[in-house]
């Protein structure tokens, strides 16, 4: 008999999983909880975390998420009559104290839970350069200004119509937003993501309309790595300035690096090329079309000609502006 029991104990032992949460700060709210009707309230004493102002309409500076043992409880930022009324794990992360509810109504002095204050871990975005975006934010209808001291990018140039020299993505938390390179009335009128990386700072929206000065959550400027060097047997990178036509684009010069044999402007139809249009690391094409034809319907087509290489970009967009890298790649 003992042996069994050291056996299951072994087993327990092995087997079991630690239910505190995870998190950058993780405090254990402890009994007594000052108790309405299914509204509780704890004053954790050892909580390094900012709260919601109470004085901001709809404030949700808090990034705290309440655990009643390892299940995380909700919706946040709730107003005390809420909570009380309807209960069901709704909380608020307030500066005198935590109110917070029950998943299931019951009394968390009783209920032999543990309840748990969580700031989840921070999502970093990876990139070659990243800046979180730090308040308060300038702010209008939906459009908000930062201006990051330290980030070391190009910006798009106001002078330029349509410049989208900069690399910058704005993240909100883990995500991406976008578009990107968009006017700022566009960005103030209809918000949802739209950013502008400008020489004065970046000008952005949240992903909802909501303001990343009180939403909780976080903003950052990251250059995301450069476009992997596309394999092959002859790897040339196009540099600007192209020759810009209305959707047609020309690098010359690329016979000391470029080796491959080009199509026969003589020769009607020649496909003699091998050569590829790489814009990052996605393949353009079709090739071998006329000067014409890419010129009028861009779309990628290119032509790998003995005076140059005429291409245009996936979307239409100006390859001395749009930010991308081109490559002639021989396979």
């Amino acid at each position: 008999m003992l042996a069994v029991y050291f056996a299951a104990a072994l087993y327990l032992d092995r087997s079991f999983v630690d239910p505190t949460p995870k998190g950058e700060v993780v405090v254990r709210l402890t009994r007594p909880f000052e108790r309405y009707g299914l509204a509780s309230v704890a004053f954790p004493v050892n909580l390094n975390a900012e709260a919601d102002n109470p004085a901001i309409d709809g404030d949700r500076t808090s990034r705290l998420v309440i655990y009643e043992d390892d299940r995380p409880l909700g919706p946040a930022h709730v107003g005390f009559g809420e909570i009380d009324k309807l209960g069901g794990g709704r909380f608020s992360h307030l500066p005198n104290g935590i109110l917070f509810s029950s998943s299931d109504g019951t009394d968390p002095n009783t209920n032999r839970r543990n309840y748990w204050a969580v700031v989840p871990i921070e999502l970093k975005p990876k990139g070659d350069n990243v800046v979180r975006l730090m308040g308060p934010f300038e702010r209008y209808a939906l459009a908000s200004v930062a201006r990051p001291s330290k980030l070391e990018a190009a910006a798009d140039d106001p002078a330029v119509e349509g410049d989208r020299t900069s690399k910058v993505v704005v993240y909100e938390n883990d995500r991406p937003l976008g578009p990107a390179h968009t006017g700022f009335g566009e960005i103030d009128k209809l918000g949802g993501g739209r950013f502008s990386h400008q020489t004065t700072g970046i000008v952005f929206s949240s992903s909802d309309g909501s303001d990343p000065n009180t939403n909780g959550r976080t903003y950052w400027a990251v250059v995301p790595p450069p476009p992997k060097r596309p394999a092959g047997r002859e790897v040339v990178q196009l540099t600007g300035p192209f020759e810009r036509y209305k959707l047609a684009s020309v690098a010359r010069d690329l016979s000391q690096e470029l080796q491959a044999e080009a199509d026969k402007p003589t020769v009607e139809g020649d496909r003699t090329s091998k050569l590829v249009v790489y814009e990052n690391e996605r393949q353009l094409g079709p090739g071998h079309a006329t000067f014409t034809d890419i010129n009028e319907h861009g779309g990628g087509r290119f032509s790998h000609q003995p005076t140059g290489i005429i291409f245009s970009t996936s979307d239409g967009t100006d390859p001395n502006t749009n930010g991308r890298v081109y490559w002639a790649v021989v396979p």
